[in-house]
Parts: C-alpha cells; sequence; structure tokens
C-alpha cells in the first residue's frame, strides 16, 4: 500500500493544517456537516482546525501518508482519573458506581480510557486499509484499556469489530467479529459511564442525539454482515422518529477483553 503512519502533537497537526489546503479538505469532506455549517472559506478552516483544538498533553494525532499527501487523520484523546479532566473525572466516578471491579481493572492500565475525537479517510482511499493502519499504529503504541467513541458510520463499526483482543460494542449490542451472543448486557456500566461523562442521556438506553452540524442521514446496511445490521436498527428507527431535527448517533466502545475477565 505505500501508506505511512506517522504520529504528531495536536499542535503540530495544527500548524500542518494552515499550510495544506488538502488536508483542510480531507477534515471538511470526511463528515457528513449540514451545507449551511459551510458557508464560505473562514468556516471551512474553522471547522477542519476544530479537529485538532486540543491540549498536546492529553491527545495524539496520527496521520496516513501516501506519496506526501495526507489521506487519512486519527486523533485520540485521553480521559484520566483526575480532578482537571473535565471527562475522566465523571467517567470514573459513575463506573466506580456500576461496575467497582471493571473500575478497579482498568485503573492499573497506563492508557485506560481513549477517545475518538475524530477518524477521516479520503474518499478514494476507502476500503484499501487505510484505516485500521491508523488504529493498529495507535493501538500498539497506547495499548488503551478502552476505545471509545460515538459514531453513526457502518464503516467504522465493521472495521473497529475485528480489533484483535479487544471486544467491541455499538450503543446496546455486541458487534466483535464472531461473536455468538450480541445481544448481551456485560458492556453497560461502561456505556452509561461514557454517556454520563459527555452529559449525554441514553435514549432507551442505547443511542443518543448528535450535534446539529452535521447532516440526518440512515445509513444503507446492506452489505454489512448481520451482526452489524442488527446493531443499527435502533439507531435507525430512532433517525426516523427524530426526522431531520437532529442525528442520532451511538458510542462506540472497544474494550480490552481481560476487563471483563471474573
Amino acid at each position: 500500500m505505500g501508506v505511512e503512519i506517522r504520529s504528531l502533537e495536536p499542535s503540530e497537526a495544527r500548524l500542518r493544517l494552515e499550510n495544506d489546503e488538502s488536508l483542510k479538505m480531507l477534515i471538511v469532506n470526511g463528515y457528513d456537516f449540514r451545507p449551511e455549517t459551510l458557508e464560505d472559506e473562514n468556516d471551512l478552516l474553522a471547522v477542519a482546525m476544530e479537529e485538532y483544538d486540543v491540549g498536546d498533553e492529553r491527545a495524539r494525532v496520527f496521520f496516513a501518508i501516501e506519496a506526501g499527501i495526507i489521506i487519512g487523520s486519527l486523533v485520540l484523546t485521553r480521559w484520566e482519573d483526575s480532578k482537571n479532566d473535565k471527562r475522566g473525572k465523571p467517567f470514573f466516578q459513575k463506573l466506580r458506581i456500576k461496575s467497582p471491579d471493571i473500575a478497579g481493572r482498568l485503573s492499573e492500565i497506563e492508557n485506560p480510557v481513549i477517545d475518538v475525537r475524530g477518524v477521516v479517510v479520503g474518499e478514494s482511499h476507502r476500503g484499501k486499509g487505510v484505516g485500521r493502519a491508523l488504529f493498529d499504529q495507535a493501538i500498539a503504541d497506547l495499548n488503551p484499556g478502552i476505545i471509545g467513541g460515538q459514531t453513526r458510520n457502518p464503516d467504522t463499526v465493521s472495521l473497529r469489530s475485528k480489533f484483535p483482543e479487544r471486544r467491541t460494542f455499538f450503543g446496546g449490542r455486541e458487534v466483535t467479529w464472531g461473536c455468538s451472543v450480541p445481544n448481551t448486557r456485560v458492556h453497560l456500566p461502561i456505556l452509561e459511564a461514557y454517556a454520563h461523562a459527555g452529559g449525554l442521556k441514553l435514549l432507551a438506553g442505547l443511542v443518543h442525539l448528535g450535534a446539529e452540524d452535521f447532516e440526518p442521514s440512515k445509513p444503507d446496511m446492506s452489505n454489512y454482515p448481520p451482526i452489524v445490521r442488527q446493531a443499527f436498527m435502533p439507531l435507525n428507527l430512532m433517525q426516523t422518529q427524530a426526522g431531520r431535527s437532529k442525528t442520532v448517533m451511538a458510542h462506540l466502545l472497544s474494550v480490552r477483553a481481560e476487563l471483563f475477565e471474573d
């Protein structure tokens, strides 16, 4: 494939963005923003810059580069059990209530929780292993206990369902490749703690309303495995009920398997 994965700090990514038109368009075109969000050139730069607007001390950026061009970007933020971490503190507080065992095991991991702030791959490079290469390098570097985030993209769910030595959950269902019992509840303490940390209310205990900047849509699920199609049913049902006023999303959690061991 000839793709190099490079790790850098958010400040380096912001500097690169200011001087790289192709990187700006990669970020802007990688998400389904409402057209009115991108009315002029300043809007484009502001939207793209927000992707890397996080402190160097708590985040890492991974670029996929081919022939000197950035074709993929992954931004990860670290949550800590610290009073100064506005997401990590409430997450761990809630998790200790919901599952002291999981919270205890998680606290022993150097990078307990890594949140996916954003991941995009250029349209012409999708389906070629770029996203997997980005995550593989991030996992090799950080080996987090939990890789969290939220999405409504079935490609992202399908990709993360195949992470080795991890169990992956989308909303209320397990989507781990080869899973025989997808309708599990083992991850619910983590899901509830994650939603609590983001100040989100889970609808039907599974999905939530996303940012209003994104264009609402229901993805075509016909080419995805049954376990992924079934996991998207609550999201698509809720999107139908919400219409075009809100975008419905669900949390995507990839958890090291040993965190669930008795």
